[in-house]
């Protein structure tokens, strides 16, 4: 019993934790978001790409927009797959008589937060709430979601079979 109550209270701090996390990158204005990533993938690629830093400015700006609009979309589908196996995790604690209701409720809680952090976004500055996020972060989730009862099973298959 003192296990699942740690196991909630750690599972919620890393919850809240992301959903914090989420919304500070969504309050953050367009051109500083844009700034921020293209940052971070700058690093990246002068990281894995010998030379990088020897091509014009211009070059590495292009290769570093190219690439903005996917890493941004797999931040999201990243993000909201942590989301949703944490969510998930957290439901785990509770003893359902299906699971299918833990699974409603952590794809809920998802969904939910994926839809008013797009509606937060509409009041910041440049940016925008956009229907395909709340599409990509809720396919995010059910991934997520999926791995951990894709774990749950092979654990307790295991388990099973060492008994």
């Amino acid at each position: 019993m003192k296990r699942k109550l740690i196991a909630k209270i750690i599972l919620l701090v890393l919850i809240v934790s992301l959903m914090t996390t989420i919304f500070i990158f969504s309050h953050q204005p367009a051109d500083v978001s844009g700034e921020v990533s293209g940052g971070l993938i700058y690093r990246v690629l002068n990281f894995i790409m010998s030379g990088f830093d020897s091509l014009s400015e211009a070059s590495r700006a292009e290769m570093v927009e190219s690439l903005q609009f996917v890493v941004r979309k797999c931040a999201h589908a990243f993000s909201y797959a942590t989301l949703g196996g944490l969510l998930m995790g957290f439901m785990l604690t509770y003893d359902f008589k299906k699971i299918i209701n833990g699974v409603a409720i952590a794809f809920g809680v998802a969904f939910l937060y994926a839809v008013s952090d797009e509606v937060h976004q509409l009041f910041v500055q440049g940016r925008s709430g956009q229907v395909s996020d709340v599409v990509l972060d809720s396919v995010g989730a059910v991934c997520g979601i999926c791995i951990v009862l894709l774990c749950v099973k092979l654990t307790r298959k295991r388990r099973l079979k060492k008994k």
